[in-house]
């Protein structure tokens, strides 16, 4: 969101997203210089990580399932709850009902919402507060910071609770509270801070967990590199640049419903072998295509290729007179 400012369309500003989807939305809006670049990772920290690590564990499992990240319950729509019109909320209930627990890569959410729905909730409600301070209009603003959240939190509690049902599950997040109040049977554990920390957790456990924000339509987080360069297991939400850049079943596994997800767990805490392959395979393809130092040299490679042609163009300008 704070990228959508006047600053961006500055000719000598130069933007890599990791949302192909996002970079399109960049373009339309005016900025001059964008590209698309999956996220990477530092791999001589890495390397170095993984070794006092793997020291550490010995071949051992810490955990069986595990989930690293925010489960949203303090988010803008639970705060202005309060001051939406009652016949809205139930709108909005149809929305998280119709794209909820649906991982297909498409996107159910934006264009649910108006313009003229955002300003009725204004005018009924004057302490109804979006603290839109960004350059993009308040229903996207209002879609991304409310209705994404709030259906993040309600898959990441529905199914972290499904899983506690019959699987020992670990979660580090800094919503210590809503996890109190929401989760049975999950033992919740403060943040990991980023790192080595959070690579222990990620090597150490069978299965790790990832729920993406629908707001992030076609790139993939950062938390999927982070894990498999810790040698860690993923199974994560399905989308389309995922399938492009990891291989499906084989570097990575991917569900697309609450019901493949458990069937996938169940398969995958019973066959180690297999599960370790993956692991393998999703650590050689990250540190292979995906640190710092590829995906750095590519962008200055892109940088010093559109500032050549800018230089050209304006010879060329100066020559015509």
């Amino acid at each position: 969101m704070e990228i959508y400012n006047q600053l961006s369309k500055i000719d000598n500003v130069w933007i890599s997203t990791f949302d192909r989807l996002e970079r399109e939305r960049f373009r339309t809006y005016g900025m001059p210089h964008v590209i698309y670049q999956p996220l990477s990772v530092n791999a001589d920290k890495v390397i170095e990580w993984n070794r006092e690590i793997q020291k550490t564990l010995q071949g051992r499992y810490i955990y069986d399932i595990s989930f690293v990240g925010n489960l949203y319950g303090n988010n803008s729509y639970k705060d202005n709850l309060k001051y939406i019109p009652l016949e809205l909320q139930y709108y909005f209930n149809s929305i998280f009902e119709e794209a909820a627990f649906r991982w297909d890569g498409v996107n159910r959410v934006y264009g649910k919402t108006s313009a003229d729905i955002v300003e009725y909730i204004k005018k009924v409600s004057p302490e109804f507060s979006l603290e839109n301070r960004q350059d993009i209009e308040d229903v996207r603003y209002f879609e991304c910071n409310c209705l994404i959240r709030e259906i993040a939190c309600i898959e990441r509690i529905l199914v972290l609770n499904l899983l506690a049902e019959d699987h020992r599950v670990t979660l580090y997040t800094t919503d210590r509270e809503t996890a109190e109040d929401k989760l049975q049977g999950v033992e919740v554990c403060p943040p990991v801070k980023y790192g080595k920390a959070a690579s222990l957790v990620y090597a150490g456990s069978k299965i790790n967990l990832n729920i993406t924000l629908k707001g992030i339509e076609g790139g993939t987080p950062l938390r999927i590199l982070d894990i498999m360069s810790a040698g860690g297991f993923v199974m994560t939400t399905y989308c389309e640049e995922t399938a492009e850049l990891f291989e499906e079943d084989r570097e990575i596994v991917m569900f697309r419903s609450p019901e493949e997800l458990m069937e996938k767990v169940d398969y995958y805490l019973t066959h180690d072998r297999e599960r370790k392959q993956i692991a393998r395979r999703g650590y050689e393809k990250v540190m292979k295509c995906y640190t710092y130092e590829k995906k750095m040299g590519e962008l200055i490679d892109w940088i010093e290729s559109g500032v050549s042609k800018m230089d050209q163009s304006e010879d060329r300008s100066e020559r015509n007179g």
